[in-house]
């Protein structure tokens, strides 16, 4: 086995700065240890751990086999694609005619986290006009833990709820949630201003209980009730009246291990040309190696998406080639896999060497925040994780590989987003 190559000079102290050494096998696949928080969160505000659903912090583990990369960012393309077509048509999905509903688990490619929904049978006071409580665990009965995706671009959460028959509903390793157990939870009555704020979500009425409908455009739907009941987001913290959908019945394929998705919805930048409900941001630039690549900022006039559920970063063609071309440069002393692997085009053949120097990559946002990535937020499965968006003006991405390692802070109120490094 060889040792690690260096492609970037000569190695002084201000250069090392700006290169990363890593053990070749954690550049090909995740590891096998559940590492947890490195970080305390921060305490002006409330937090969610969030794991890979084949890793092994999941909360809900898995024996199948992890997805392959190339379905993976085939998810990646439907997903996008979905979003950018709902922009563009104002906030309604447009559906081709004779598309098909694709044979894609999305759902075991997005970030994951456990929520407790509900409380249990037992009778007791609760706070139904506090929108955030300090959970009373030793009055309170245990609430129904439910594993759950996290998607920043879902503008409805739900779960599954019973009853909900087969085939109507996908099978999910957990017991289905049933809000006639909790004694926190209540269907939205029809006629309600929470049912009218469904907006094209809505559905009509079933029993004087409000319905909803989301079809997510890519061959994938839900529908069910709008309920209202208790979230409990850790242990510290519960927010009551949470609204979210109850489903009974859904169309295409979710993942077996998840019981429904999770949501951000307040923007960071509005924007009256894009959903509302999606968190935009503004990159103005990417450094490589310590270097900042000459893309003019006009090329990300398009904003980027921070989206949890996007596995890999999608960058305008422009500042995706200039980032391609350093990073090419920075590695010229391992060779690349021609034609690449799974549609990505710079990947490396590293079994000769047991660690790698990977050049660090850092994004630039609006405001002067540098965001430096980790070596597993820069290459995956030996490949550049970056691919380009359609056109350079397109809507962006910013994915949960990029993502992964920090903790990523949502300030709705003062609408921004904070990054802390090395968190987790």
């Amino acid at each position: 086995m060889g040792s690690h190559g260096h492609g970037h000079g000569d190695g002084g102290a201000e250069n090392r700065e700006h290169y990363i050494v890593v053990e070749t096998s954690s550049l090909l696949k995740p590891k096998a240890i559940c590492s947890g928080l490195k970080a305390m969160p921060s305490s002006n505000g409330t937090w969610v751990a969030l794991h890979r659903p084949y890793g092994p912090c999941s909360p809900s583990p898995t024996t199948t086999s992890p997805p392959l990369l190339v379905d993976m960012l085939r998810w990646d393309k439907l997903h996008t694609d979905a979003i950018r077509r709902k922009a563009t048509a104002g906030g309604d999905v447009v559906l081709e005619p004779d598309k098909p509903i694709v044979d894609v688990q999305q759902s075991d490619y997005k970030m994951q986290a456990s929520f407790g929904i509900g409380t249990g049978g037992r009778s007791g006071s609760s706070s139904s006009s506090s929108s955030r409580i300090s959970r009373p665990s030793a009055i309170d009965d245990p609430i129904l833990a439910q594993p759950m995706s996290i998607d920043t671009s879902i503008d409805l959460p739900w779960i599954q709820c019973a009853p909900c028959p087969m085939p109507e509903c996908y099978p999910q390793q957990n017991a289905l949630f049933d809000p006639r157990r909790s004694r926190t939870s209540a269907a939205v009555p029809c006629g309600s201003a929470a049912c009218g704020e469904l907006g094209r979500y809505g559905a009509g009425c079933s029993n004087n209980q409000c319905q909803y409908f989301v079809d997510y455009g890519d061959g994938r739907a839900t529908s069910g009730t709008y309920m209202v009941d208790a979230l409990t987001l850790n242990p510290s913290t519960v927010v009551m009246n949470f609204r979210f959908g109850c489903s009974h019945a859904v169309r295409g394929n979710f993942s077996a291990s998840t019981s429904g998705t999770m949501f951000a919805r307040t923007p960071l930048v509005r924007n009256p040309s894009i959903i509302p409900t999606l968190y935009l941001v503004r990159l103005r630039g990417i450094e490589v190696g310590g270097r900042r690549l000459n893309v003019p900022p006009v090329v990300f006039a398009g904003g980027a998406v921070m989206d949890s559920s996007v596995i890999i970063t999608q960058l305008p063609p422009t500042a995706y080639r200039a980032l391609r071309l350093a990073f090419r440069s920075a590695m010229a002393a391992y060779p690349r896999v021609a034609g690449g692997r799974a549609g990505l085009d710079t990947c490396y053949d590293f079994v000769r060497f047991t660690s790698v120097t990977v050049p660090a990559v850092s994004l630039v946002f609006d405001g002067g925040a540098v965001v430096r990535l980790d070596a597993m937020g820069v290459m995956v499965e030996g490949c550049l994780a970056f691919v380009p968006t359609p056109g350079d003006f397109a809507l962006g991405f910013i994915g949960n590989v990029q993502q992964q390692t920090h903790e990523v802070l949502y300030d709705v109120v003062g609408g921004s987003v904070g990054f802390r490094r090395g968190a987790c």
